[in-house]
């Protein structure tokens, strides 16, 4: 609106070829990792889910996720010892009954969902991010050829 000589003049940046395959890199990067840990995690609920009991449980509170909505915490017992857990993601209210998919094993890894289920949507997710990353790896593997070569 107004000009005065005490604001510089907005400069804008140019990006080069270089800064957008280093980008490349960094994304190709996150997304390796990010389908590594997907796929470590189906694979431990896949092993869960081959020998998974069930408890009955109780949802005690009710609160908020900020990745799944409303967060539920339950309390159920296995082996005549109380355990809590917590899960989001339902439309539930405290003080319903609820069923626990359990760890035999380690009843402290617990779940409201069945962990044949967990792991599906973790494999396939892990697949999905795995072909994000052949997709970015093509794309910086063209951008490196197309870089102008640097003489020291």
């Amino acid at each position: 609106m107004f000009e005065t000589e005490i604001d510089p003049p907005a400069q804008s940046r140019k990006y080069t070829p270089r800064d957008y395959a280093v980008w490349l890199a960094g994304m190709l990067a996150v997304t390796m990792i990010s389908a590594g840990c997907c796929g470590f995690v189906s694979w431990r609920d896949s092993r869960i889910a081959g020998k998974e009991q069930t408890a009955t449980g109780v949802i005690t509170a009710v609160g908020h996720s900020l990745r799944n909505g409303p967060s539920y915490h339950y309390r159920f017992a296995f082996k005549e010892r109380r355990y809590d857990g917590d899960n989001g993601g339902f439309d539930l209210e405290a003080g319903r009954t609820v069923t626990v998919y359990l760890d035999p094993d380690d009843p402290s890894a617990n779940s409201l969902d069945d962990f044949r289920l967990q792991s599906k949507w973790k494999h396939s997710y892990a697949i999905f991010l795995a072909y994000v990353s052949i997709g970015l790896g093509f794309i910086l593997f063209i951008r490196i050829k197309t870089l102008p070569e640097v003489n020291s």
